[in-house]
C-alpha cells in the first residue's frame, strides 16, 4: 500500500503514511484509488466518442464507447435502499464512530 499511496499516486507524504496515518484512513484511501485518474479517463472517453461519432452514421452515446466504473455506480444509486441496508449502514457508522473515539483516547 505504501508504494501505491505514497509513491505512485502521491496522496500523502512518506512521513504521514508511516507515523501519523490511522488504519481507517488507509481504508478510505484504498477506496478512492480507482478514481484518482478519473478526469483523465473521462477526457480519453470524450476523445474516443468524438472520433467514433464523426465516423458513424448512427447516433452514439458516450457510454456506448467506453463504460467506466463510476458509470455503473451511478446506475446503482438509482435503486431504492432496503431497510436491511439502512440497518447495516447504521451499524457500520456506529462501529466507525466507536473506532475513532478509541483512537482519539489512545492519542491523548
Amino acid at each position: 500500500m505504501f508504494r501505491v499511496i505514497v509513491v505512485q499516486y502521491r496522496m500523502v507524504t512518506p512521513e504521514y503514511f508511516m507515523d501519523i496515518m490511522q488504519p481507517w484512513e488507509l481504508a478510505e484511501f484504498a477506496n478512492v484509488i480507482e478514481y484518482n485518474n478519473a478526469a483523465g479517463w473521462e477526457q480519453t472517453r470524450s476523445i474516443m466518442y468524438m472520433i467514433a461519432q464523426v465516423n458513424s452514421k448512427k447516433k452514439l452515446s458516450i457510454k456506448d464507447i467506453m463504460k467506466l466504473p463510476w458509470d455503473m455506480e451511478n446506475n446503482k444509486s438509482n435503486k431504492e435502499i432496503t431497510n436491511e441496508e439502512i440497518a447495516m449502514l447504521q451499524k457500520k457508522a456506529e462501529e466507525r464512530i466507536k473506532l475513532m473515539k478509541q483512537q482519539k483516547q489512545t492519542d491523548n
